[in-house]
């Protein structure tokens, strides 16, 4: 099936699109800290899992770059935590499906121009560098299963596709512990 030396089987590594770093997308989302509601529903509808919630430490909070603006996390479990939705700016395609699903009454994201927001890209950095936080919420909910880690991440689903946001629900819920089979040709 393959020529190349170790993957004759067609077996090749696991999470390479993470180091394609696009940059393709015209507008990307802005995070408005005191408009957000923290309920998670952005990172839910996001098909490329490029917009997440994290949750901050008393140490990383201490840490944390300047521009990287957080909340009081809300909820019972979440008293030791501030809060932070972050998106992956190079990583977005811009199909606005999580500022579209925003519930607030004013909207905690706004496209705006991927020209205006490059401060995220060293505020990624440092989100994806935080320790692996216990989820304070059970999985099976909306919010609580946006804490656990997604194995199908920056995939080149169209803008806005409605498929790949299950997929990557359904690795969310099952973690590693999960296999995909597929078979093409």
């Amino acid at each position: 099936v393959s020529a190349f030396k170790g993957m004759e089987d067609g077996t090749f590594p696991q999470a390479l699109s993470k180091f394609e770093k696009r940059g393709i997308a015209p507008v990307v989302p802005e995070w408005i800290p005191e408009n957000c509601i923290q309920c998670n529903q952005c990172s839910y509808v996001c098909p490329h899992a490029v917009i997440r919630p994290f949750l901050l430490n008393k140490e990383e909070e201490a840490s944390k770059p300047a521009d990287f603006n957080t909340l009081k996390a809300n909820g019972k479990g979440f008293e030791d935590y501030t809060f932070r939705i972050q998106v992956s700016l190079m990583d977005c395609v811009g199909c606005g499906s999580c500022a579209d699903v925003c519930p607030a009454k004013n909207k905690a994201l706004v496209m705006k121009e991927f020209d205006t927001q490059h401060v995220q890209e060293k505020n990624w950095e440092y989100a994806m560098s935080l320790s692996k936080k216990p989820n304070p919420m059970k999985k099976n909910t909306v919010k609580g299963s946006q804490f656990e880690t997604p194995y199908l991440e920056f995939s080149g689903a169209c803008p806005g596709c409605g498929e790949t946001p299950y997929l990557k629900l359904v690795t969310q819920f099952f973690g590693d512990r999960m296999m995909i089979a597929n078979a093409t040709g």
